[in-house]
């Protein structure tokens, strides 16, 4: 998929003009993943913006909980390598589309108006909190990065306190959220 980024028309592209905005999305998706494992930070943030605008293109008006999700993780995939590249503003606004799309999320999920905090939504899946999760995971890091670290700190530990009382799986992100 990273060939598809370098070579002349992007198949990607060529999806978007022929208005096949479910297959685009699916390899802008692909092309976003395989360039935050393999690509330059460069290439994963550009990569991570167009899927999460192809995503919106592919569900115009009728986003659901999962799609809100994809658009937060890609948001999410662009913070983590600005925060490398040392893009800090950039990666703060693209942490507050994570959040924005969380909150979406969370409205589709459950039909409650949550906002980010030091409390859990809930009844929210388990798939939607482990992104809510990371999220917060590279808030703490920017928080951090930003020489707030007394805010980053008292932050994850109200978030870590509240999942520990919602009895909501920990899983790999809420283990990082621990660790951070």
């Amino acid at each position: 998929p990273l060939a598809l980024l370098r070579r002349g028309r992007p198949l990607r592209d060529r999806l978007v003009e022929a208005k096949d905005y479910p297959a685009a999305a699916e390899v802008a998706l692909k092309v976003a993943f395989a360039a935050d494992l393999q690509g330059t930070p460069a290439e994963a943030v550009e990569a991570a913006g167009e899927a999460r605008r192809i995503v919106g293109l592919s569900r115009a008006g009728r986003m659901r909980a999962w799609d809100w999700m994809l658009q937060a993780q890609m948001s999410g995939l662009a913070v983590k390598h600005l925060i490398h590249e040392g893009r800090l503003s950039l990666a703060s606004q693209r942490q507050a589309e994570a959040w924005e799309s969380i909150r979406r999320g969370v409205r589709e999920e459950t039909a409650r108006d949550w906002r980010p905090g030091p409390s859990l939504p809930p009844g929210i899946s388990e798939d939607l909190l482990n992104i809510l999760l990371r999220t917060a995971r590279y808030e703490g890091e920017l928080l951090s990065l930003a020489g707030r670290n007394v805010e980053a700190v008292t932050r994850m530990r109200a978030l870590e306190a509240d999942l520990t009382r919602s009895g909501m799986p920990r899983g790999l992100y809420g283990g990082q959220l621990l660790g951070f």
